[in-house]
């Protein structure tokens, strides 16, 4: 993997044309890179997304109050380098960037069959092309001293990113429905699928369009004791599991594997949106604790 993809707009010019030559070309440069844009994210399957963009700020946030003095230092500096004013202000950035390169598509997400009980990397992440492997692997960059200053701020972005991806139920787990984006719902009057409930629906139903309020509502209900137990289980490979084992009896439950969209009733809004809450703390805390092991106390 390359940590370092910069690309120059100058390239292709020749010296010897005009400025509104050079001006029109780097318009229909521009045009064709919005129209692939577009394109590609239309085009890219939505497994490749995770919690939306509120749910991630939510978990930056939350993972910026358990930081250590070293580690808050060196996100700083980090995120000075970048301009970026928070973790929060990053945490969607791997989204953004996997439009224009869906070859990292596959990096939000592994697909653990929901009739298996436990990850298994040559079965789930073939290339090492999960989020499993990304995770370990963006966290090897930060600690490796000789990876350069762009490398790390890129390595952050993405771990920031997905250690809030292997927290989202149906980012774990595959019923032969894309993570259940191909499983059809009926929310009110409106179709949708199954991801998208559990992406956008469940942290909107919470407050989810004022982040920084709902990461300190959920912050506020964090105890010491559930730092200890979600700290307990220390591997990447023991989050994908617990993860997969929320999206068989959380997330799919009891909904018909059905090719009829299925109605999504109170009961089950209900039942989901406290352990989407759940998830998302468990992220900011782990994300901290990340951070807080890879930079010092």
């Amino acid at each position: 993997m390359r940590l370092l993809d910069r690309s120059h707009g100058h390239q292709g010019i020749h010296e010897s044309e005009g400025p509104m030559i050079m001006r029109a070309k780097a318009r229909v440069r521009i045009l064709a890179a919005v129209v692939a844009a577009i394109f590609l994210g239309s085009a890219a399957p939505q497994s490749a997304l995770a919690w939306g963009a509120e749910g991630h700020r939510v978990i930056a946030e939350i993972a910026e109050k358990h930081l250590s003095p070293a580690a808050a230092a060196r996100v700083a500096a980090l995120l000075q380098a970048d301009g970026a004013p928070s973790l929060a202000a990053i945490s969607v950035w791997a989204d953004d960037y996997r439009v224009l390169h869906p070859e990292t598509g596959s990096w939000h997400f592994v697909d653990i069959p929901v009739a298996e009980s436990r990850y298994n990397a040559q079965r789930d992440c073939p290339g090492n092309n999960c989020v499993v492997a990304k995770i370990n692997e963006m966290a090897g960059y930060l600690r490796n001293p000789s990876t350069p200053l762009d490398g790390q701020v890129m390595a952050l972005k993405y771990l920031v990113h997905f250690v809030g991806d292997i927290h989202q139920p149906l980012h774990c787990a595959d019923r032969r429905d894309a993570g259940g984006n191909k499983l059809r719902v009926k929310l009110g009057k409106e179709f949708t699928n199954l991801h998208h409930i559990w992406d956008t629906e469940l942290i909107a139903m919470a407050g989810g369009h004022d982040a920084s309020a709902l990461a300190a509502d959920l912050d506020a209900q964090i105890s010491g004791q559930d730092v200890a137990a979600w700290l307990a289980k220390k591997s990447v490979e023991e989050w994908a599991n617990e993860t997969h084992r929320v999206a068989i009896y959380n997330a799919y439950a009891d909904l018909p594997d059905s090719k009829v969209a299925v109605q999504i009733d109170q009961a089950y809004l209900d039942a989901a949106e406290p352990v989407a809450l759940h998830q998302l703390q468990v992220a900011g805390i782990r994300l901290a604790s990340t951070l807080n092991a890879i930079f010092g106390k």
